[in-house]
């Protein structure tokens, strides 16, 4: 019960999270820095500092699972569940699958998006294009898919995922460092809702 009413919670607050931010956007209140006579999107994603972190370091490392470049194949430990966001991802885009969402769609529209997403984080992305683009599109179908699978099931558990996973799945992908961009699960999310019907 406590589980899924902390998850109920947390999604009527990213709601609103989200309307609040779409306000403001429609109204011209974000607009990137002009640093330099450029505009840039506003750095949204940040490191952990050093002296906090120094305090209890395990406090703010995910555990089972890492989502975006902070933590991309840092630990052996969280080896293990890249193996389930991929199959979460092949799922997603199986060519059994009717009405299914075309790759190269959204591989191109990730590209297209790649100088954004690494603007939002406060460190520099020492990752290849290639590598960020297929870091974006695993991490980010994953998540997408989860959070499918769970509205599906009340948010009481997700098929895909051993239950013992989720409280700890929990902690980790709302871990400062441990993000994707919201204009990239948007995009994503968008971009594969036509192959969502099989949640609903």
């Amino acid at each position: 019960m406590r589980n899924t009413l902390f998850c109920r919670l947390l999604s009527q607050t990213i709601t609103r999270t989200f309307h609040s931010i779409t306000e403001k956007v429609d109204g011209g209140d974000l607009q990137g820095s002009n640093w330099g006579g450029k505009e840039r999107h506003p750095v949204c994603i940040y490191r952990v500092p050093l002296d906090i972190r120094g305090v209890e370091p395990r406090a703010y490392s995910p555990r089972i699972i890492s989502i975006g470049p902070y933590h991309h194949g840092e630990e052996e430990r969280l080896h293990k569940m890249e193996k389930l966001k991929k199959q979460s991802f092949h799922r997603l885009f199986q060519s059994t699958q009717p009405n299914g969402v075309k790759l190269d769609t959204v591989k191109n529209a990730m590209e297209e998006l790649e100088q954004e997403a690494r603007s939002c984080y406060e460190d520099e992305i020492k990752i290849s294009r290639k590598d960020f683009v297929e870091m974006m599109l695993v991490d980010g179908c994953f998540v997408i898919e989860l959070l499918r699978e769970l509205k599906q099931h009340n948010f009481r558990y997700a098929p895909s995922i051993q239950r013992w996973m989720l409280p700890t799945l929990r902690r980790d992908m709302i871990m400062l460092e441990n993000q994707l961009p919201f204009c990239v699960l948007q995009k994503l999310f968008d971009l594969t809702s036509c192959s969502a019907d099989q949640y609903f």
